[in-house]
């Protein structure tokens, strides 16, 4: 016995249908697509004050080294 087309259209449509897989990875992506950037500029920040302290402590250590020389040439 042939079923009239509409019950078979209801029926298809009445299949549950399974996204939570593409839900993962449209999260995922999403995600991604906002921290990975926002990862790289907070990073750059980082460095930069990093290397900016270091180079900080080598211009303070190198004045310590000259006032000391200093001081031992006006010793002798």
């Amino acid at each position: 016995m042939h079923r009239p087309s509409r019950y078979q259209e209801v029926s298809a449509n009445s299949q549950p249908h399974s996204t939570g897989q593409l839900d993962l990875h449209g999260s995922i992506l999403g995600t991604s697509i906002l921290v990975l950037p926002l990862l790289i500029v907070l990073g750059g920040i980082f460095r930069k004050r990093h290397r900016a302290s270091i180079l900080r402590k080598q211009v303070e250590f190198l004045e310590q080294l000259w006032h000391i020389n200093l001081t031992r040439d006006d010793c002798h």
